[in-house]
């Protein structure tokens, strides 16, 4: 049942954008490019807007939750073979070039930014919204171009938002407990 559900959603996505160029184009967009997009914007906003106002909360959201994400998906990667659409499926063609087959489930890049997303959302609303928006989009943009499963980028999706969940409670838990006093801005 899941299994049709998911090829269904995949041949809804995958086809309507592989039926137009400009579609196309705009999943290569959202898979390849807007990642690196949101990561200008998260620099920008730390550095200019808030002046690495706190240097152990910029730490955290920065290196410890994309960290934390990555080891997780890793971890349920190799747990979880199963092949990629473009592996699976004779007709479907990458249009984004990836190289490994079987590494499929969850989808990375959406884990990541659904845990920066999440993060960012507990408390900043406004910017919260804007990486969890980007994380679904990315994820969009990584069905559209072939290269995962609907599966895949709910799973990364949810995923990513415990991540970033657990990772606020760890930073209002240092902060609570004054761990890494050092690290304050004096």
């Amino acid at each position: 049942m899941i299994d049709s559900i998911n090829i269904l959603l995949f041949r809804v996505i995958y086809d309507g954008a592989t039926s137009h160029p400009l579609l196309a184009m705009l999943g290569i967009f959202l898979a390849t490019m807007l990642p690196y997009f949101l990561i200008a914007i998260l620099l920008y906003y730390e550095g200019i807007v808030r002046r690495f106002a706190n240097g152990r909360v910029l730490l955290l959201r920065l290196f410890v939750a994309p960290a934390a994400a990555l080891a997780l998906a890793t971890m349920m990667k190799h747990l979880i073979e199963m092949p990629r659409p473009y592996a699976a499926l004779s007709d479907v063609v990458a249009l984004a070039p990836y190289t490994d087959a079987l590494a499929t489930f969850p989808s990375m890049h959406t884990m990541v930014f659904a845990a920066l997303g999440m993060l960012f959302y507990r408390n900043d609303h406004a910017m919260g919204k804007w990486f969890l928006l980007g994380g679904a989009l990315i994820g969009l943009g990584r069905i559209m171009v072939g290269v995962h499963w609907p599966i895949d980028v709910f799973a990364g999706y949810a995923a990513g938002c415990a991540v970033g969940y657990v990772t606020d409670h760890l930073e209002r838990f240092v902060d609570r407990t004054r761990m890494f006093a050092s690290l304050r801005k004096r």
